[in-house]
């Protein structure tokens, strides 16, 4: 009988053992969790930061843009200064065949060079208009990929992390 009351503490001692290193696995999966759960935390925070900042640069993008198409009109200012310059074109067109016939008229070439400088700077300002235009679209788009690779990098990383979640509890039911 104290042969039996013998091994049965030994076995008594061995699953103490286990249970104790059970224990330790376990508290140390718990820490690495803790961990994981914590960088997560940290890199969601970092991402939600830099989404929110390219969020809100993309939002002054698109009011800029906005901005400058509510200044020129669009498309349709634009068209409407390409009509005002053909006209313009037109003008200058009569009056320089009015000047040749009027032999030197002092006051029509005085017109025909206001008329010109008119064109020049209505010329320039369409040119600086579809510039700046092309531009905010290219920064909207950059933005907008940007904003996209985050999105992308935020989903693997809660992907990864979904597997280091799983993984204590596949370490926990091995004996």
């Amino acid at each position: 009988m104290e042969k039996d009351i013998r091994e049965l503490h030994d076995m008594l001692s061995g699953k103490e053992s286990q249970m104790q290193k059970s224990r330790e696995k376990l508290t140390h999966v718990q820490d690495e969790l803790l961990r994981a759960d914590n960088e997560r935390l940290a890199q969601e925070a970092s991402h939600r930061s830099q989404v929110d900042n390219l969020q809100s640069l993309l939002m002054e993008k698109q009011e800029e843009l906005n901005y400058h198409k509510e200044q020129d009109g669009g498309m349709k200012r634009e068209m409407e200064l390409l009509q005002r310059i053909e006209e313009d074109d037109a003008k200058i067109a009569a009056l320089e065949a009015s000047l040749r016939q009027s032999n030197c008229d002092k006051h029509l070439r005085q017109k025909l060079q206001n008329m010109e400088q008119r064109l020049k700077a209505e010329t320039e300002k369409v040119a600086d208009l579809r510039a700046r235009s092309i531009d905010l679209e290219r920064e909207r788009e950059d933005a907008m990929n940007e904003l996209q690779c985050y999105r992308i990098q935020t989903q693997e990383m809660e992907r990864v992390l979904q597997e280091k979640q799983d993984q204590p509890d596949r370490l926990v039911k091995e004996p």
